[in-house]
């Protein structure tokens, strides 16, 4: 079992890139919080925003998923592109390799 919420939100005032991408995952699959797609991306956002990898990843299928929408299809897909080139960049072979 991972961290307590709490301890992962006292760790994100810390600007922990770790922290910040398990309380995204926590927002995003309802884990000790309830669910908020919104808040799982912001906090992957700052984790990303740190060269958190992972972070990166979840971010970019994040964006892949809202390109769905046909409103938010280019915000999306440009943003999935960056977000997975980082990702691959940073060593992870990811879905980027559908989108190079």
């Amino acid at each position: 079992m991972g961290q307590s919420v709490e301890d992962l939100q006292a760790k994100t005032e810390q600007k922990d890139a770790q922290a910040q991408h398990e309380l995204g995952n926590s927002y995003y699959h309802g884990r000790g919080v309830p669910e908020n797609y919104r808040l799982a991306a912001q906090w992957w956002k700052k984790a990303a925003d740190q060269g958190h990898v992972h972070a990166q990843y979840e971010l970019g299928m994040a964006n892949l998923d809202y390109a769905s929408d046909p409103l938010g299809m280019y915000i999306g897909m440009r943003n999935a592109y960056i977000w997975l080139i980082l990702t691959k960049a940073g060593g992870i072979e990811t879905e980027s390799k559908k989108l190079a």
